[in-house]
C-alpha cells in the first residue's frame, strides 16, 4: 500500500483483527529500513529523476514515517476499538 493510501485508511471496529494482521503485515522490518538507507545513500539521485515513486516509498522507510503511520494505525485499533 502506498504511503497516501495508508494515510487515508479508515480503521473499521468490526474488522479490528483482519486490519491489525493487515497492518502488522506491511510494517517494515529492520531490514528493509537499513536497505532503504543504503539505497537513498547509494542511488538516490538517480533513483529520484528515474523513479520518483519508489524513491518516495524508500525515502519514507528510511526516515521511519511510514513505520510509524503503520503504528498509529494500529494503536487506534488496539486502544478505540472493543
Amino acid at each position: 500500500m502506498k504511503f497516501g493510501d495508508l494515510d487515508h485508511f479508515v480503521p473499521r471496529c468490526d474488522m479490528k483483527y483482519e486490519q491489525m494482521q493487515f497492518l502488522s503485515a506491511m510494517k517494515p522490518t529492520p531490514q528493509e529500513v537499513d536497505s532503504a538507507k543504503i539505497q537513498i545513500a547509494m542511488g538516490g539521485a538517480f533513483l529520484a529523476i528515474f523513479n520518483p515513486s519508489r524513491y518516495n516509498t524508500l525515502y519514507l522507510m528510511s526516515t521511519g514515517e511510514y513505520g510509524w503511520l503503520i503504528d498509529q494505525h494500529l494503536w487506534e485499533l488496539q486502544n478505540n476499538c472493543p
